[in-house]
């Protein structure tokens, strides 16, 4: 479906919106003691989404969404490794340390219709996640073609819980 979109296009976020909130559905659709509270795609925001269970703010919830790669590639192109920019997996654990609420983050894989979660940071604002730091040459913006080196967290996804329509596989069940 995003085949041939400029990536700053309203066509392209409406996909990607779309898509997050698809992410999200098919973790929290069928815990109606859950709550999603989705974040503002015009801003920078705290984070993606809230998680609120049984009344209470108890996570944040950062989502990506993979497409044209599929769960396989993901472990034996990628290593089981997510990209994640560390100063946003930085930042993300001190927003959650300072709100004492865990941080999660849900790897939505389109084509093999699963989404991966992983802890990333706990309520003391640690990160908690396996992951590795390399300096990587990216582009630096989705608006521009300059590129420069960052720091990139390669998240191990090994211990991710993967749901697929609303059931639930562990890594020994896969």
């Amino acid at each position: 479906m995003t085949n041939n979109i400029q990536i700053e296009t309203p066509e392209y976020k409406n996909i990607v919106a779309h898509d997050e909130t698809r992410a999200l559905q098919i973790v929290f659709g069928d815990r109606p003691n859950y709550v999603v509270g989705y974040g503002r795609k015009d801003a920078l925001g705290l984070s993606d989404s809230v998680i609120i269970k049984d009344g209470v703010f108890v996570a944040l919830a950062e989502v990506r969404c993979r497409y044209h790669c599929t769960h396989d590639t993901l472990v034996k192109t990628w290593k089981n490794e997510w990209l994640f920019t560390f100063s946003k997996l930085k930042r993300l654990a001190r927003i959650a340390g300072e709100l004492r609420v865990a941080a999660y983050g849900l790897m939505y894989i389109k084509d093999s219709n699963m989404v991966l979660v992983e802890k990333l940071a706990d309520r003391e604002g640690r990160i908690v996640c396996t992951y590795h730091v390399e300096p990587t040459e990216t582009k630096l913006y989705l608006t521009s073609d300059e590129t420069g080196v960052r720091d990139n967290a390669y998240i191990l996804m090994d211990k991710a819980r993967i749901y697929h329509d609303a059931r639930i596989h562990t890594p020994t069940d896969r």
